[in-house]
């Protein structure tokens, strides 16, 4: 498992997402100044496979499309990747709820 902080830069819409290599399980050492605050992180995932984000103590991860609809929720946010059509997609996530640090994990498998 690899740990990283997030960058720098501005990550705070599917516009401007951290890019996250591809990975079985990552993790990204994060802080949120304010309960307001919602980071965006951009991950691929292929037909078939499961993708989980894991945002950390009281916060919320939202699993999205390519397009920003949101396809999983929750404090564990599961979601299958559909079989049809086959091939490799964008995905997004976002972790928001409150301010200080957190530990988001993300599975693809």
């Amino acid at each position: 498992m690899i740990t990283r902080p997030e960058t720098t830069a501005v990550h705070n819409s599917t516009a401007t997402a951290q890019a996250l290599p591809a990975h079985n399980e990552f993790k990204v050492s994060g802080s949120a100044a304010s309960m307001a605050e919602t980071d965006y992180y951009k991950l691929t995932a292929s037909a078939g496979q499961t993708i989980t984000a894991k945002p950390g103590f009281l916060r919320t991860a939202r699993i999205l499309s390519s397009t920003g609809a949101v396809l999983a929720t929750g404090t564990l946010a599961p979601y299958t990747v559909p079989i049809f059509p086959a091939g490799t997609r964008t995905y997004y996530v976002s972790v928001s709820g409150a301010s200080g640090s957190y530990t988001l994990t993300t599975t693809v498998n």
